[in-house]
């Protein structure tokens, strides 16, 4: 993203809040032009039956999200239509987000999606990656990068030995005998795959012969999980986070 854009990317988060871009991602669509955003909102606001107000607003308001549609309104109407461009282009790649939860069954758009994007703040610290190692027994353990990789003194082996190692260290824990720079092992060698197969999320597994690999977890299956609550909020960078957020 140009310089240029991320400060209007930056203007626009401030000026308009995550139930605003929610109301506009539902009141547009693939051919909508950056002027007629204003012109969607007027509508919307101005029929008591629109999808909007019937569905949209009303949900939120459930979740005691105040939505002011006419402020909205207003809001609109002051941005020049450089912002409008900027805003749409944004809108448009939220609503391109590859996911099964785009919309709710309420029909309100996803927050996360906003969140990509760059439009909605995150609501937490947000980590570079997640590492998950499992085990050939199905043990499941799931570690949250949140060092900047340029901090972490790294490992030397191939991608092989450091995930055998991963695995090792883990059935150790498990055995409750890990040596007692535990969990300094574990982030080393983390690290140090993320440096040689270029990937931030990724999962390292055992096989039942004992053999150790590394595949990369697909950003929409963790967008997806994010979704579904099963991260308890976690917010990692690209996947419901900027990929520029650090």
């Amino acid at each position: 993203m140009p310089t240029r854009d991320k400060a209007v990317v930056a203007h626009l988060r401030h000026v308009f809040s995550a139930a605003d871009c929610q109301v506009l991602m539902a009141v547009m669509d693939t051919t909508t032009k950056p002027a007629q955003l204003p012109e969607l909102v007027a509508a919307a606001a101005n029929d008591p039956a629109s999808f909007v107000r019937t569905h949209v607003v009303r949900a939120l308001l459930a979740e005691n999200v105040k939505v002011d549609l006419t402020a909205l309104l207003t809001k609109l109407r002051r941005e020049t239509p450089n912002n409008l461009k900027v805003f749409l282009r944004c809108l448009k790649a939220a609503c391109n987000v590859e996911t099964d939860y785009l919309v709710s069954e309420d029909g309100v758009p996803c927050i996360h999606a906003l969140r990509r994007v760059g439009l909605v703040t995150p609501n937490n610290k947000t980590a570079w990656g997640l590492a998950v190692v499992r085990t050939k027994n199905f043990a499941v353990d799931e570690w949250v990068l949140r060092d900047d990789p340029n901090d972490v003194p790294t490992v030397e082996g191939s991608v092989e030995e450091l995930s055998r190692h991963l695995v090792e260290l883990t059935h150790q824990r498990r055995g409750g005998t890990p040596p007692a720079d535990f969990n300094r092992q574990m982030k080393h060698r983390f690290y140090a795959l993320t440096k040689l197969t270029g990937w931030f999320n990724f999962r390292v597994e055992e096989n039942n012969g004992g053999q150790a690999s590394v595949v990369e977890i697909k950003t929409q299956d963790l967008f997806d999980d994010i979704c579904r609550k099963d991260l308890d909020n976690l917010t990692i960078q690209g996947v419901n986070a900027s990929p520029f957020a650090h």
